[in-house]
């Protein structure tokens, strides 16, 4: 079971990059000049992620006439033991996800919407430091608005739903069981750039 996981992770982790390449190296240098190049590239970082003693990255490809970005992430959260159902201590999430974002306006700036599927590999541990894991699989949609404040760095106030769509759903740790939600909300703040 833990291979065929791991070998899902990593076919959506290969789906990305070969999305990215295949886009960005499609176009010859000789006939786009960087001003009148339907493409861009940047990247990401999140505050929530690092606050609860994580990590986020997300770079990001920008296709500007249809004002989409195509955004492979790669996270790791420790969810906040208050969150967490009685007897359970931590709940580590590893996060792999690609995202098409969708924005109102052009530049990649103002509102957008995105949604997106997402691979969580958890951890959860309870009172004992029993731990198991658990895998889940979720469809995401989210929104939140890119202010330019300097050049092309921005920051991005956002707001998004999870949807469990597969995975496991309970998960036993020791003598104690660990009901997975149905829906997860989250809010947060990610400051960006791009070229």
């Amino acid at each position: 079971m833990k291979m065929k996981e791991n070998s899902m992770k990593y076919s959506l982790i290969i789906i990305s990059i070969l999305i990215f390449s295949n886009i960005v190296f499609s176009q010859s240098d000789t006939t786009v000049s960087k001003h009148n190049s339907n493409f861009t590239v940047g990247f990401e970082i999140d505050a929530l992620p690092y606050l609860t003693g994580g990590y986020y990255g997300s770079v990001w490809l920008g296709l500007k006439k249809q004002k989409l970005r195509l955004r492979p992430i790669i996270a790791k959260a420790n969810l906040p033991s208050f969150l967490l159902q009685e007897n359970f201590n931590r709940n580590t999430l590893r996060v792999y996800a690609f995202v098409a974002d969708y924005f109102f306006r052009p530049d990649f700036k103002g509102f957008w919407i995105a949604p997106g599927i997402e691979y969580w590999d958890g951890e959860i541990e309870n009172k004992l430091s029993e731990a198991a894991t658990c895998i889940e699989w979720i469809f995401t949609f989210g929104g939140g608005y890119v202010w330019k404040f300097w050049d092309n760095l921005y920051v991005n106030p956002w707001i998004a739903g999870h949807l469990r769509i597969g995975g496991d759903r309970e998960v036993q740790v020791g003598t104690d069981t660990f009901k997975t939600a149905v829906f997860t909300p989250e809010i947060s703040l990610k400051i960006g750039w791009h070229f």
